[in-house]
């Protein structure tokens, strides 16, 4: 497995921003921690207070959100627009190569090398997988599935000019589909048609509703949700506690149907989102499709085999 531990901390006080791009990006890919969309949010959502008013969720009442157990992720409509797990496998492990080439063709000696990274399940919107929480309550720190990957990473025995060649040629070397998967990429279409749609949802009187009847099944059951909480009550400090209070949080979700109401009606937003910026989505993906291209290629050069999902 990728020790992240030991790489990070030999890197710090040489770390370029491209280095501290190149291992956010790793880090990200490895834990899918909650920075990166994947621990429940803290704090009631406020999202934009104008953005996606112009959003008609009723038009796509048939859209609805897929839970993939096995893999742990909620699949909604934006996400085709969005790099997934494997896409965002690939990608990484490309730019590490290409990396690596550079600063090999400048003699700095190649990267030591991993042999994997953990995905860590989907929890942005609360827990909702009974058999992994049954084990594991509402952490995040286990991992689905264990997927291999090079990691052509720098050695902790660099040298600060072998260090400085790295993040040159990280600032040189094209990045291809250099963003967390499961993630809308900053600044673009993608991004903005989920701004939109979730801010809608948010709004949504429903969803409200729908929360506030799960929140007081959670309070008959002795359970509640602190002021700076909103999809999940506090979790307490015991494990065999806090796997009750997990339990107890899913059997109010089915019994209310507020998780799955709530999902598909947030589907149904970015489905509205979708048909608004259709023709600057399809572009934006196509651009994405040829970077995973030449992500493959690169790959394919090194002898390395496409990640399996």
């Amino acid at each position: 497995m990728v020790l992240l531990d030991w790489m990070l901390s030999p890197l710090i006080s040489k770390e370029s921003k491209a280095m501290k791009r190149l291992l956010s990006a790793i880090t990200c890919l490895t834990l899918l921690c909650s920075a990166c969309s994947s621990g429940p949010h803290t704090g009631e959502p406020q999202g934009d207070p104008t953005a996606g008013k112009d959003l008609n969720y009723s038009k796509f009442s048939d859209v609805k959100a897929t839970f993939d157990n096995e893999h742990m992720e909620i699949i909604l409509p934006l996400n085709k627009y969005m790099m997934s797990t494997p896409e965002g496998l690939i990608t990484l492990s490309a730019n590490i190569y290409n990396n690596n080439d550079c600063s090999v063709a400048r003699g700095v000696p190649s990267g030591s090398t991993g042999d994997g990274v953990e995905i860590k399940p989907h929890f942005q919107y609360g827990i909702w997988n009974k058999d992994y929480v049954s084990k594991y309550g509402y952490s995040i720190d286990h991992d689905v599935t264990k997927i291999r990957i090079v990691t052509l990473l720098p050695h902790k025995e660099y040298s600060e000019a072998q260090m400085e060649v790295y993040s040159e040629c990280q600032n040189t070397i094209r990045q291809l589909g250099d963003f967390p998967a499961r993630m809308p990429e900053a600044n673009t279409i993608v991004a903005q048609a989920d701004l939109e749609a979730d801010s809608a949802w948010m709004r949504d009187e429903d969803v409200k509703k729908w929360h506030g009847e799960w929140e007081q099944c959670l309070k008959d059951k002795g359970i509640s949700i602190p002021k700076d909480y909103y999809w999940a009550p506090e979790v307490p400090g015991d494990k065999e506690k806090e796997i009750e209070v997990a339990l107890a949080d899913l059997d109010c979700k089915d019994s209310t149907g507020y998780f799955m109401k709530t999902m598909n009606r947030r589907a149904q937003y970015q489905a509205a989102a979708i048909e608004k910026y259709k023709p600057q989505l399809d572009e934006y993906r196509k651009n994405l499709d040829a970077q995973i291209e030449e992500a493959k290629k690169v790959l394919a050069e090194h002898g390395e085999p496409l990640p399996s999902w």
